[in-house]
This record gives structure tokens, C-alpha cells and sequence, in this order.
């Protein structure tokens, strides 16, 4: 047999062989990306198991894997809402507030978060103009009778009596045990009033004309006579009374009640006092033969600012008399109010 070997082998294309990339192990998600609430945890792998070499294929797929992850709810602060008004003003006159709220509730502070700073109600002077009498302070709850500061005119302070438990009545007129000279008093005691509020008084014919200046009043008259435990009312629906420029002429109509419409007969005239007369009777100042300063005409029916008297002694045009209660004789009280 021939002796040698029958195949050859020799090396070519002796370049390395191309190898495709493989990926390595995912390696351990981390912590989550947010302390609180909704976050992802985040892993990644390398193309390196093998690396891809001469001219080899990349790893496909994706390098980085996001897993949610939910932590502990985070903490919300709370925050006001708008401001909502529970009253528009508590006072129509005098010094009142406007009262608004508010909610922590835009949002609600949950899961530990801040509770709202600041208040939650708030006040605001409101309607700060000045009462201009006992009906304003009676139509803002008031019902307490007493003294009260009122301003006719918007402006000047005045006490007065004010009869609450009645309606919010202005006394302008009380008379009940002879406290007060009346009778004797002259114009300018009459025009800006005298006495004691809580006692007895004359409001002033200035601060009278101011109060029925502007808006329709009625007059309520109240009187008792001596032994006797009957209510004498009066009631006129309108009394207005002028300026001084006028004599402080009176305007009344109206009349309701039990003591009789005696008033009525002065309406249209002027007051007279002892050092003014301004009636209708000639060479005779009423004012001092008739019952004390008043609206006299030809003198009056009545006069509740004669001399007062502590009994039913006398019959006398001089005393303080309204003809339709007991006549002549002295009245025992007398009280005057408008609203």
C-alpha cells in the first residue's frame, strides 16, 4: 500500500467567528422612587452574557424594568374654601357685623398633612350709621325698655325713653309724679328739651321735629286719672311737627282709642309758651291761663304740660287735663310716644 496520509487539512479564513450578545441576570429592584404614594421600582440587566463581539447581535428586549410600587399615602394639607356669608349685617343701624365663614375642606388635611392656619369665621363692622330711634333698635332685636342714645338728625346723640315692650315706641313725653316742672317753663326749655329720661321729661321740640321730618309717625297718648285703674289711649295715625321757623306747628290725624279726640281741635297751630304766644285768642296768653305751654288754638281741650297735681282736688283749666278722660280735673299720668 502507498504509505502517507491520504487527506490534507489546511487553515483558512482564520477571522473569528462572530457571537451574538446574550442578556445577563436582572439585577435587584431597588428601593421605590417615592417615599410616599405611587413610585416605580427600577432593575436592569446587561447584554453581557456574552458581551456581543465580531460583528455578533445585540441583545433584544429591553434593558430597564419599572414595577409600581405604593408606599404610605402622603400627607395632604388642608386649605381654605371661599368665604361664605352667614348674615349681612346684624344690625340695621348702631354698630353691627357682617359674619362670613370658612371650611378647611379645599382640601381636607388627611393622612397627617397640616391642618388650615388662620379663622374660620369672620367678622366685619357693618351698617355702623346711628340709630335714629327706638323702633330702629327695636327692629334689631332690642326689647328691653330703658334709656337709649338715638340721632334724629343722623348726626347729634339724644337720650330718650324707649318703650320696647311695647313695639318700639319714642317717648317724647312722661309725666307721672311731678318731678319735672312743666308748666312754667319758657320757649327755649320747650325747643330743646328737659328732665330726667329715666323720670320725667320733654324730648325738645328741635328733636321732635327731627324725628317726624322725614317719615310718616303716629302718636300714642297714654293717661290714667286719679282712683281709677283705666288705660286712656289716644291715638293719632299721623303727627308731624314743624320747624321753629314755623312756631313748631302740630299735624294730627287719625284718631283711634278711649280717651276721646281732643287733640285733633290743635292741629294746624303753633306752640305758645309763656314768654311766646303764638295762639289764636286775643289779649290772652293760653299758656298761662290754660293749662301750661301747648299747641294752643283759642286756647285747648287739653294740655298735658299744666301744673301737675297729687290728687283729684281741684277742677282747674290750669292742671294737666285732657277733656275726654276726666274733664277738668288733674290727671294722675300722661305719656307721650311716636313711632
Amino acid at each position: 500500500m502507498c504509505a502517507g496520509e491520504s487527506v490534507q487539512r489546511i487553515a483558512c479564513n482564520v477571522k473569528p467567528c462572530p457571537v451574538d450578545g446574550s442578556w445577563g441576570e436582572w439585577v435587584d429592584f431597588g428601593k421605590c422612587t417615592k417615599s410616599c404614594g405611587s413610585g416605580e421600582k427600577i432593575s436592569y440587566r446587561r447584554c453581557d452574557n456574552p458581551v456581543p463581539n465580531y460583528g455578533g447581535k445585540m441583545c433584544t428586549g429591553e434593558s430597564v424594568q419599572r414595577i409600581a410600587c405604593t408606599v404610605k399615602p402622603c400627607p395632604v394639607d388642608g386649605g381654605w374654601s371661599e368665604w361664605v356669608n352667614i348674615v349681612n349685617c346684624t344690625k340695621s343701624c348702631g354698630s353691627g357685623e357682617r359674619i362670613s365663614y370658612r371650611k378647611c375642606d379645599d382640601p381636607v388635611p388627611k393622612n397627617g398633612g397640616k391642618t388650615c392656619s388662620g379663622e374660620s369665621v369672620q367678622r366685619i363692622a357693618c351698617n355702623i350709621k346711628p340709630c335714629r330711634d327706638c323702633a330702629d333698635y327695636y327692629n334689631d332685636g332690642q326689647r328691653t325698655d330703658g334709656v337709649y342714645l338715638i340721632h334724629p338728625d343722623g348726626r347729634t346723640a339724644v337720650a330718650v325713653y324707649c318703650d320696647m315692650t311695647g313695639g318700639g315706641w319714642t317717648v317724647i313725653h312722661k309725666r307721672y309724679d311731678g318731678s319735672t316742672r312743666f308748666y312754667d317753663k319758657l320757649w327755649t326749655d320747650f325747643k330743646t328739651g328737659f328732665g330726667n329720661t329715666q323720670k320725667e321729661y320733654w324730648l325738645g321740640l328741635d328733636n321732635i321735629h327731627l324725628l317726624t321730618k322725614t317719615a310718616v309717625r303716629s302718636l300714642k297718648i297714654e293717661m290714667k286719672k286719679f282712683n281709677s285703674n283705666t288705660d286712656y289711649v289716644a291715638h293719632y295715625s299721623t303727627f308731624k311737627v314743624g320747624d321753629e321757623s314755623s312756631g313748631y306747628e302740630l299735624t294730627v290725624d287719625g284718631y283711634s282709642g278711649n280717651a276721646g279726640d281732643i287733640l285733633t281741635y290743635n292741629s294746624g297751630h303753633k306752640f305758645t309758651t309763656l314768654d311766646r304766644d303764638n295762639d289764636g285768642r286775643n289779649g290772652e296768653n293760653c299758656a298761662n291761663t290754660y293749662g301750661g305751654p301747648w299747641w294752643h288754638y283759642k286756647c285747648s281741650l287739653c294740655s298735658l304740660n299744666g301744673r301737675y297735681r297729687t290728687s283729684r282736688s281741684s277742677y282747674s283749666n290750669k292742671c294737666m287735663f285732657w277733656d275726654g278722660v276726666d274733664g277738668r280735673f288733674p290727671l294722675q299720668q300722661a305719656t307721650m310716644k311716636l313711632r
